[in-house]
């Protein structure tokens, strides 16, 4: 990088030049032209002050943004990056300019870091949103160009060690049960991505991959279609089934571990357990097909597992009615749901964590930053909420003793820790999280 009063004096003159030059412009309209010059020699002073200081460099990055000139701001927001890794400010702006270099993936790793943002920080609400219009984005586009290649892909390229796990079917009457195939097949997700090596797809990849096909929930998978399916989704081996509640408050589910490279697909396998142990019964599921998969589990990646997100059956099922409202683009009713999960259970953090995605989702679909054709990435069908009295008051009692020999706190891991282990792609010399990018 050249020495940085140069690096400030051309960004002046450029400024200066924009400005007389583009003034009508909708870029540097964003400040007066007296402002600009202002901000410029204000923040120039600030760096040759406190060169240690991240501020300036954010400042003037956002200057140049602003007035289209794409080589500096990245020059001195990896200056910035270098100082202080952790500024809400210059990781949402990092993002921006990843995604006017039209490089979403990393955009993401950065916006993804919202979580690690204080609440209180505007930059929160924003990052959070662009985060989630980015992620479905690069979703769609990527099964798009792998239904356009499909007829090239080949069942020998997909790794061995991934893993999708399709919703689980309900076989049922009583409504109230609806949504559990859902929020189990999440859990599912939740705990076989701690396990180091494995591959898991995530449910919005096997959500759009729905939405693409016209496909609903209901008979989706049998042996015929999981090969495609494997293929498309980039999984060797597919988990699926379904479920019912019987009597005495019995919960059964029936469920199939298909290998698709292999093309062995058994018959579905039948677990069934009275409804205090359901989340027993879910470990029981992971765990067997961890050992199916040939893993052997660290002490850590087994208390990891072990771990729930609520004790509190009608918390939990709230917060499987939420996901399927954000499957069929009800975002707002489904953040209802999540905060409904949260008031019955104020620990469940899973729940939190879906309140704010889902009011990032509405207001990105309100403000038009999220497409029509993003909006809803699965089943179209509604999830059934109506429940009696008489329900809620047997849920409570199963409530009491649900999960009980489990560990509850958090099971998932934080977006700072995945993005370094991420192997996202580099902007310039170096690499994205953990190690700060040098831009050329």
């Amino acid at each position: 990088m050249r020495n940085l009063q140069d690096i400030i004096l051309s960004l002046l003159i450029f400024a200066l030049l924009c400005l007389q030059n583009c003034a009508t412009t909708g870029v540097s309209g964003k400040r007066s032209s007296a402002q600009y010059r202002a901000d410029i020699l204000k923040y120039k002073s600030l760096v040759k002050q406190n060169p240690n200081d991240a501020t300036g460099y954010i400042e003037l990055s956002v200057i140049s943004l602003e007035l289209g000139n794409m080589s500096m701001a990245k020059k001195l927001i990896a200056r910035a990056y270098q100082l202080d890794q952790t500024n809400p400010k210059m990781l949402f702006y990092l993002g921006q300019i990843f995604e006017k270099l039209n490089q979403k993936k990393n955009a993401v790793k950065f916006y993804k870091q919202y979580r690690q943002v204080p609440l209180t920080s505007p930059y929160r609400r924003q990052m959070s949103m662009r985060y989630e219009v980015l992620n479905r984005e690069i979703i769609q586009s990527e099964l798009q160009q792998m239904l356009a290649q499909e007829a090239n892909l080949n069942i020998a390229d997909i790794p061995p060690k991934s893993v999708a796990v399709f919703p689980f079917s309900y076989q049922g009457q009583d409504q109230t049960y609806a949504a559990l195939g859902t929020g189990i097949g999440e859990m599912m997700i939740t705990d076989l991505g701690q396990v180091n090596g494995l591959k898991v797809i995530e449910r919005i990849r096997l959500q759009a991959m729905m939405n693409e096909m016209s496909l609903s929930q209901s008979g989706l998978v049998d042996e015929s279609t999981a090969p495609r399916f494997g293929k498309l989704l980039g999984a060797a081996k597919i988990v699926h089934g379904n479920y019912d509640v019987v009597k005495k408050n019995n919960v059964q589910f029936e469920v199939g571990f298909w290998d698709v490279t292999k093309n062995y697909f058994p018959p579905l396998t039948s677990q069934r357990d009275v409804m205090s142990n359901l989340f027993k019964l879910e470990k029981d599921l992971v765990f067997s097909l961890i050992s199916d998969l040939g893993f052997e589990l660290s002490a850590q990646e087994k208390i990891k597992i072990q771990q729930i997100p609520t004790k509190n059956l009608q918390a939990f099922l709230s917060y499987c009615t939420g996901l399927e409202m954000e499957n069929s683009g009800q975002f707002n009713e489904a953040a209802t749901a999540f905060q409904k999960a949260i008031q019955i259970d104020p620990t469940f953090k899973n729940a939190n964590e879906k309140i704010e995605s889902n009011q990032s989702l509405a207001a990105a679909s309100q403000s038009g930053q999220l497409d029509a054709a993003l909006v809803s990435l699965a089943s179209r069908i509604a999830p059934a909420t109506t429940k009696t009295d008489l329900v809620n008051n047997r849920l409570t009692n199963i409530s009491a003793s649900i999960g009980t020999i489990f560990i509850p706190g958090p099971d998932r891991r934080e977006s700072a820790q995945e993005a370094s282990h991420s192997g996202v792609e580099v902007l310039g010399d170096l690499p994205l999280p953990p190690a700060p990018p040098i831009i050329k």
